[in-house]
């Protein structure tokens, strides 16, 4: 595979095991998913790119996501609109996004608003996990519905994350209780 390809793939956020299955249709060689991580280090030194590393955290995704959930298509298009989002906080591209990225991420933001004004919402209780809800005014100010502070420690249950802790209180010395 040549090494554009490879890069294109791997800044979109391509899992490994679908590139080893791209390469083995277009070469015909299977390599493995080790040895396309291992081409990430001489990828980024050649071509001056830094690849997106695994599932972030950011304002798009502020859930727990349980495993089985973490492939949903919602789940890729908050991921790119917050590295769109990076590039214009940064003034650089930091993480660059092919043209299809950015069309596919425009169609999106179309269908949320021909909808019905609809947003992400994400239910870790569901069979799906991440489905389209309408936006409540004033409330929902983004492409997510803005989830409440119990709504994410559920989530967080739900997904097995472990509880958030608050700090004890040491107790003071001549002191019971």
């Amino acid at each position: 595979m040549p090494d554009r390809q490879l890069v294109e793939l791997l800044l979109a956020g391509t899992p490994y095991r679908e590139i080893v299955a791209i390469n083995e249709r277009s070469t015909g060689f299977r390599v493995s998913k080790a040895h396309i991580a291992n081409q990430k280090p001489r990828l980024m030194q050649m071509y001056g790119v830094v690849f997106p590393r695994g599932r972030r955290r950011h304002e798009l995704l502020p859930w727990a996501v349980r495993p089985e959930h973490t492939r949903h298509p919602l789940v890729r298009l908050l991921d790119l609109e917050a590295r769109r989002r990076d590039n214009l906080r940064e003034g650089a591209v930091i993480h660059p996004l092919t043209d299809d990225l950015l069309a596919e991420l425009q169609a999106f933001r179309a269908r949320l608003l021909e909808a019905g004004d609809l947003v992400v919402h994400y239910d870790a209780g569901s069979a799906g996990g991440f489905q389209l809800v309408p936006r409540r005014p004033g409330i929902d100010l983004d492409l997510i519905r803005r989830p409440t502070t119990a709504e994410l420690v559920l989530a967080r249950r739900v997904a097995g994350d472990p509880p958030v802790r608050g700090v004890r209180r040491r107790a003071r010395p001549g002191r019971v209780g």
